[in-house]
């Protein structure tokens, strides 16, 4: 029983372990030197690249703002936020992460729900993974890409009878509203042969997206899935990382 619970501790410590390990002891800082809509301009900090993510103090000092450099003109940068601009201040310090957008990567995401910019918002906690990668990557050689010859079980006999889908097929879905675009694609989370369903429900109403989770989809199936929303009142940045 002490062997345990020692097990148990030593488990949650690890994944404060791995945020310590990937924080900055000492960051570059900068300056607000101006906000023109949903852009903010900073002096500073020093040696920052293209791509790079920036935090941005708040007048409620209650968190930062994440944003990404875009541009740049001699020390002056321009920033792309990745929430509301509100709260931003003149002289607002600006630090620098040192590294592009990250995000998490692992069976941990299996079950969570995440907003666009790979952040958790179903309320479950933070969420810690051994691994990160890029959001882009390098275009594949389609040279390189396996031939479509196996075919993908949905579970739908409709589909498998008389559209048959292969492994690695892209298909599309096309209707009216309200025709049961969201039914389909839950039943196929739900019933397709596959160990797991990454879902990215882009620009949907935000009435619409629990409705998916819970009725369409439901709460059995969403154990083998990642849910990325990126709804109608997402930032452009977010809907597109």
């Amino acid at each position: 029983m002490i062997e345990k619970k020692f097990t148990e501790k030593v488990d949650v410590l690890s994944k404060y372990q791995l945020v310590l390990d990937k924080t900055e002891t000492i960051r570059k800082s900068g300056q607000v030197v101006e906000v023109v809509g949903n852009v903010i301009y900073s002096q500073g900090p020093p040696d920052s690249r293209i791509g790079e993510i920036m935090d941005v103090e708040k007048f409620d000092k209650k968190g930062y703002l994440q944003c990404e450099i875009i541009g740049f003109d001699g020390h002056k940068y321009t920033l792309m936020p990745f929430g509301e601009v509100e709260g931003v201040f003149p002289k607002a310090f600006v630090f620098s992460s040192g590294k592009k957008l990250l995000v998490n990567v692992g069976d941990e995401l299996l079950g969570r729900v995440l907003n666009g910019a790979g952040k958790p918002i179903d309320g479950k906690g933070l969420i810690f993974t051994n691994e990160e990668r890029l959001p882009d990557n390098d275009v594949a050689n389609p040279l390189e890409r396996p031939i479509i010859k196996n075919i993908l079980s949905t579970g739908i006999r409709a589909i498998d009878g008389i559209l048959t889908v292969g492994r690695g097929q892209r298909i599309g879905i096309f209707s009216g509203s309200g025709v049961g675009k969201s039914s389909l694609l839950g039943m196929i989370a739900r019933y397709t042969d596959a160990d797991v369903n990454v879902i990215s429900l882009i620009g949907e109403r935000g009435k619409e997206v629990n409705e998916f989770l819970e009725v369409d989809l439901g709460r059995e199936s969403l154990k083998n899935c990642t849910n990325n929303l990126f709804g109608g009142g997402s930032k452009d940045a977010q809907r597109c990382p």
